[in-house]
């Protein structure tokens, strides 16, 4: 009886074990069930997000590519403009009319929301001829977003103002003359027929080029010592492509109302604090009687302005332009003095020549002396000109005048000096990086002339007047970066 009881004990005990055993794998399978349909699911999550984050990018990729085929449309369709300014201004305009958002997209996500970008144009900087933009692009799908920018540069294009230049680093129609310690490095060429159109004596030398004269001359053209070798001197070398003579482009037109305008001096000596003279708001100021003494700041906003003076003198004066660039007319007197010194500073902080171009109506000549420095372009009309002592200028220099004279130690970097009824003389140790067209050339002591070959090719140079308007075009399209979003 005992017995039976205690074995009906164990058969009790062993069941629940059992039991017990049964209901904790059951657990744990549900568990491990639950856990592999939870990583089954994160993993379909992550994969969408990962995906989605993906199609976002390839949307603000289209948005940007898309936008870009419609700004090279409209600049293709452009009609042509009477200036530079007046082609960006309409550019800028049309660019903004632009609809901004991009939605023709094929929904291929499990996202039920829409798939669109915002594309924005901005205008980045203005360096001459040449305007950037920036093109932002940002994809959205749902709540998720990338960002894509494209910088690209559209450069003015004036059809008016070109001038073809012979590749030379002296170009002239009459006689060269070089005594001394005097150098050339490049190619010299002189239009005059006949013997001794080029003396040489002394230490004179030239390099890397040719002399090139009418065919029928290159006998008798070069008058040199007899005991100066070839590699110091060559001899000239008949040349048929020379018939082109360049010509001064358009001078403009301009003259100052005396009756509806006032006299200006300024005298701000602290270099924190200039005399500001603010042309943001107007196309052109005229002054009677400008003299400018310390620092003087002339801010011209996003365009180029006109400043027409009819006497302009600087006395210790120190002028910076900042902005889009300015033209300075200056229609009797010019007198610059002291350590002066005038530049365009733009918008990255960098000294600009492209920024300025002065215009000079008047007879008296020019003298740039001392430690007096003109960074920008020179046009004068009918004056001769003279640099001199420790003086600098960075530009073009055009006129009109019958003399330009450089000496002393005057270091001048240009892409052409034009002067086409003018005497050239180079003296002392004047030193001229660029090329020359005169009517004729004399160099000595240690004056030295070398062929400037890091400007671009010449087309549009300044300072010139623009002729018969112009147009523009894409000059180059950087690759796409991505920017965060901002929070």
């Amino acid at each position: 009886m005992k017995g039976n009881i205690w074995n009906k004990h164990l058969n009790q005990k062993e069941s629940g074990y059992m039991l017990i055993t049964v209901i904790l794998i059951i657990t744990m399978i549900s568990i491990l069930g639950l856990s592999i349909i939870s990583i089954s699911m994160n993993a379909v999550k992550t994969s969408n997000s990962e995906r989605n984050d993906q199609a976002v990018y390839y949307i603000a990729e289209a948005g940007i590519t898309v936008k870009m085929e419609e700004i090279k449309s409209i600049i293709n369709e452009m009609d042509s403009e009477e200036s530079r300014e007046a082609y960006f201004q309409k550019l800028n305009s049309t660019f903004s009319k632009i609809d901004n958002r991009y939605e023709d997209f094929e929904q291929t996500t499990s996202e039920s929301a829409p798939l669109y970008s915002i594309v924005t144009i901005d205008e980045n900087e203005s360096l001459g001829d040449t305007r950037s933009y920036i093109l932002t692009s940002t994809g959205n799908l749902g709540n998720q977003q990338r960002k894509l920018t494209q910088e690209f540069n559209v450069t003015w294009n004036d059809s008016g103002t070109s001038i073809q230049i012979p590749d030379f680093a002296l170009f002239v129609k009459e006689n060269i003359r070089m005594e001394g310690g005097a150098s050339i490095t490049g190619s010299i060429g002189t239009l005059k027929e006949g013997a001794n159109t080029v003396e040489v004596s002394g230490g004179a030398r030239m390099e890397n080029g040719v002399i090139c004269v009418p065919p029928g001359s290159e006998k008798d053209a070069v008058n040199k010592p007899d005991w100066m070798p070839d590699d110091q001197f060559p001899n000239a070398t008949p040349c048929i492509d020379m018939e082109y003579y360049p010509e001064l482009p358009p001078y403009p037109i301009f003259s100052v109302n005396e009756k509806n305008t006032e006299n200006l001096t300024t005298k701000a000596w602290d270099k924190n604090s200039p005399y500001l003279l603010n042309l943001r708001n107007v196309e052109k100021m005229e002054i009677n009687n400008l003299t400018v003494d310390g620092y003087l700041e002339i801010d011209t906003g996003d365009h180029v302005k006109d400043l027409v003076v009819k006497n302009f003198k600087i006395g210790e004066g120190y002028i910076n332009v900042k902005g889009a660039g300015l033209r300075i007319l200056i229609e009797d007197t010019f007198e610059i003095n002291g350590g002066s010194s005038i530049k365009g500073i733009n918008r990255n902080g960098k000294t600009d020549i492209n920024m300025i171009n002065i215009f000079y109506s008047g007879s008296p000549a020019i003298n740039i002396a001392g430690d007096q420095k003109i960074f920008g372009s020179l046009y004068l009309r009918d004056a001769d000109i003279t640099l001199t002592g420790g003086s600098g200028f960075q530009g073009n220099i055009f006129t009109g005048g019958n003399s330009l004279k450089m000496t002393g130690g005057n270091n001048t970097i240009s892409q052409l000096i034009l002067a086409p009824n003018a005497d050239v003389l180079l003296m002392g140790g004047a030193k001229i990086k660029g090329s020359i067209i005169a009517n004729s050339f004399t160099s000595n002591g240690g004056a030295n002339l070398e062929k400037n070959h890091d400007y671009p090719d010449p087309g549009n140079l300044n300072p010139v007047e623009g002729g018969s308007g112009g147009t523009g075009s894409i000059t180059s399209i950087e690759s796409l970066v991505e920017v965060d979003i901002e929070k």
